[in-house]
């Protein structure tokens, strides 16, 4: 991947991107341990009453809180990009839920790039994919979650859980091998 940051110690944050939810997630993966470490996770709330210009705003300032106070170690920064349509029944509200989501990808790009940061989006199929999982199952990603990163229980919310899985699955590009669920390791083996 152009523009990775190859060394001793990297840091990704991961994203799972909505206006009401957004989960994010910090791992690092330390070269001499060869392995993802949790660093933290956790979810940006807005609040559905207000106007979108103003959850905007207040989703705006507290990303680019979070990049400075996790970006201590240069980074890459994982976004999970979700582009689809379920079915045509409910057209009018995937699509302006879809709208949504781009006000905060524009976020997130702004303020990944006024810090430096290098973005890489990778869709939702293929961050579970990067790590072994072949449902989709909320449960099933925050149990191998879980399970890479030697967590007591099952990270929650979903939404940080899934952050945590693009973040991972970005290290799995980076470093192949590394972030893989165990079960999903002893079958490539």
């Amino acid at each position: 991947m152009s523009g990775a940051r190859l060394s001793e110690t990297q840091r990704v944050i991961g994203f799972d991107p909505g206006l009401a939810s957004t989960g994010w997630a910090v791992v690092e993966y330390q070269k001499d341990l060869r392995q993802p470490c949790h660093v933290a996770h956790g979810v940006i709330k807005t609040n559905a009453d207000a106007p979108i210009q103003e959850r905007v705003n207040k989703f705006n300032r507290e990303v680019r809180t979070l990049l400075e106070w996790h970006g201590v170690i240069p980074t890459d920064l994982g976004i999970d990009v979700q582009v689809c349509v379920e079915s045509y029944q409910n057209y009018g509200r995937v699509f302006w839920n879809g709208v949504q989501t781009l006000y905060i990808l524009g976020a997130l790009f702004t303020q990944a790039d006024a810090l430096g940061y290098t973005v890489h989006l990778i869709s939702a199929k293929d961050s579970k994919r990067g790590i072994g999982v072949k449902d989709g199952q909320k449960t099933t990603v925050q149990k191998a979650v879980q399970e890479i990163l030697g967590l007591p229980k099952p990270p929650k919310p979903t939404h940080a859980a899934d952050a945590l899985c693009v973040a991972l699955a970005h290290l799995e590009q980076l470093h192949p091998g590394c972030a893989r669920a165990p079960r999903a390791k002893a079958r490539a083996a």
